[in-house]
């Protein structure tokens, strides 16, 4: 996909366009997942955090800067959804072993 073509998807899904929507996820969906899966290493849980961080795109596309490449912006949102993941998980064990 060029570069004008994902700027009007990306426009067209800022506009709650749901195709538009699913084509943005769909085009991106395999570089978050092997991205989050490298980083959690359980499928199950990578599927989770990468669900999360489409939710996350999608109510926040209006923020996203073209001047940055969008891919760069997707992993940037899905590397602090992994870093809350982490930091959830420390603290339940934390408050497990308190108990």
């Amino acid at each position: 996909m060029d570069n004008a073509e994902l700027l009007s998807l990306i426009s067209q899904a800022k506009n709650k366009e749901q195709k538009s929507q699913t084509r943005l996820i769909n085009a991106f969906w395999v570089d978050v997942f092997s991205f989050v899966m490298k980083k959690v290493q359980d499928e199950i849980v990578a599927d989770e955090i990468t669900v999360t961080v489409f939710s996350k795109v999608l109510a926040k596309l209006d923020l996203y800067d073209p001047n940055f490449q969008f891919k760069t912006w997707i992993l940037t949102i899905a590397q602090n959804t992994v870093i809350d993941y982490w930091r959830r998980k420390t603290r339940e064990i934390e408050d497990s072993t308190e108990n």
